[in-house]
């Protein structure tokens, strides 16, 4: 046989050929849709979207074990520092404590944890030439940020009134370089000096609480998103095979117009049938040999018994 427009050709015996392909669909069609891991690693369209939302937190694993309580009031810890890193911390988080910006427990566990993990950084990025103000109101600013708590929307400081408290010049540039630092080297880095997008902290330990109940929430809705197209993939095949529940074949009556004999755009002989009505006509091409196995095929079909509809 010669099947030019099947990359799955259909089983050689006529009288099999039925049985086959409800065998290979019914081992064929997942039970289950796909994951965020798959989506994200394909080309469909939400792939873009699992892509983003696994960003904010690192890595599959993490989005999907998301804890939703507040991080605790804890003791800024700085044990395995250095006497002058943990001077220079504890001077930072003075600063931060003095400033006016009424901080909820959790964010200043947040950024607690913040400076001791830049303070511990072998490339010492707290060391930086800039003012030490510049340098605190720029912690401040990733923490926020890269839990969404910064910008205009409601529940979010403006930048300018983070810097406002600490009386210097703007200082996302300065945090920008701070987050670039704490990427391993074998890491992407989460955010660029150049970019305009905010600071990303990829581990839930530096992640406020509300911003990970709105990772949750929007990985909810993807999964629903996912298997609602899951959903409407597997219904719109016109054979369904339903486990317990037999198979149900969605046909499309049809009239069979004529069939004439034609060549395809490489000269290769061809037979054209149409089908359908006259102002809605479906016009298909298959080969000589499909034409004699649809001839075979039709008279199996008409000499067996009736099957009933399902």
């Amino acid at each position: 046989m010669d099947h030019f427009t099947s990359s799955e050709p259909p089983h050689a015996d006529i009288q099999q050929a039925v049985a086959a392909d409800l065998f290979a669909l019914a081992n064929q069609q997942p039970d289950s849709p796909p994951s965020i891991a798959e989506i994200m690693n394909s080309s469909v369209l939400s792939a873009g979207a699992a892509r983003d939302l696994v960003a904010c937190v690192g890595s599959v694993g993490a989005l999907e074990s998301l804890e939703l309580e507040p991080h605790p009031a804890e003791a800024i810890q700085l044990d395995g520092l250095d006497a002058d890193d943990a001077e220079l911390a504890c001077q930072l988080f003075g600063l931060i404590v003095e400033a006016d910006l009424i901080l909820d427990a959790e964010t200043i566990t947040i950024i607690q944890r913040l400076l001791v993990r830049l303070a511990a950084h072998p490339d010492k990025p707290l060391q930086r030439k800039a003012r030490i103000e510049q340098v605190a109101a720029a912690v401040v600013w990733v923490a926020l940020s890269a839990s969404s708590m910064v910008g205009r929307h409601r529940r979010a400081l403006p930048a300018s009134y983070i810097w406002g408290e600490f009386e210097t010049t703007p200082a996302s540039k300065v945090g920008r370089a701070l987050v670039v630092a704490l990427s391993s080297s074998d890491d992407k880095p989460s955010t660029s000096a150049g970019t305009s997008e905010p600071p990303m902290l990829t581990d839930p330990a530096l992640l406020h609480s509300r911003y990970r109940r709105s990772l949750v929430s929007r990985r909810q809705e993807l999964e629903q998103y996912i298997r609602e197209r899951h959903h409407d993939g597997m219904s719109s095949h016109p054979i369904q095979v339903r486990p317990g529940q037999g198979v149900r074949f969605a046909t499309r009556p049809t009239t069979i117009r004529w069939a004439v004999r034609s060549s395809d755009e490489n000269g290769r002989a061809t037979v054209m049938v149409s089908t359908g009505d006259l102002r809605s006509m479906n016009l298909m091409s298959i080969s000589v040999p499909d034409a004699h196995r649809l001839i075979a095929a039709l008279e199996h079909a008409l000499n067996e018994p009736l099957a009933a509809a399902s």
